[in-house]
């Protein structure tokens, strides 16, 4: 008897782009050539004003801009909550992977990272320029 087959991984890009210091176009490459395969999802969250090239420049690496709600701290939040959300359904349907998840040095990803990491059949990826990332992202 065969059993179900199991759903192909997922690779999904959530990007802080209010604070990601790397091109968009750059994060785009960076992750497709280490998924190896086109992503599930590479969505980014900010105050995007429409015409600004900032926001011309996500849209035109294929990644989906999602407008931040006024106040601090409230894109990484709204990411940080769609990023377990999307994980969690997909890990209930018995769909593993892996979230990559572009941000500057914000240690508060650090539970974002660690959450995904922790969730059975998914690993979390932190896609950063920064050479010298603090210890706690690194070991999230």
């Amino acid at each position: 008897m065969v059993g179900p087959e199991e759903p192909p991984l997922a690779h999904m890009l959530f990007v802080d782009g209010e604070n990601s210091p790397p091109p968009p176009d750059l994060i785009m490459d960076a992750v497709l050539l280490h998924a190896g395969c086109e992503l599930d999802l590479a969505l980014a969250w900010a105050k995007w004003y429409p015409t600004s090239n900032h926001f011309r420049s996500f849209r035109e690496a294929g990644i989906e801009c999602i407008q931040a709600d006024e106040g601090s701290n409230n894109a990484d939040i709204m990411l940080s909550l769609r990023a377990q959300k999307e994980v969690s359904e997909r890990a209930m349907l018995g769909q593993g992977g892996v979230a990559y998840v572009a941000f500057g040095t914000d240690k508060g990803f650090s539970h974002l990272l660690k959450a995904i990491k922790t969730t059975k059949g998914w690993k979390s990826v932190y896609v950063t320029s920064y050479e010298d990332p603090p210890s706690i992202l690194v070991r999230s």
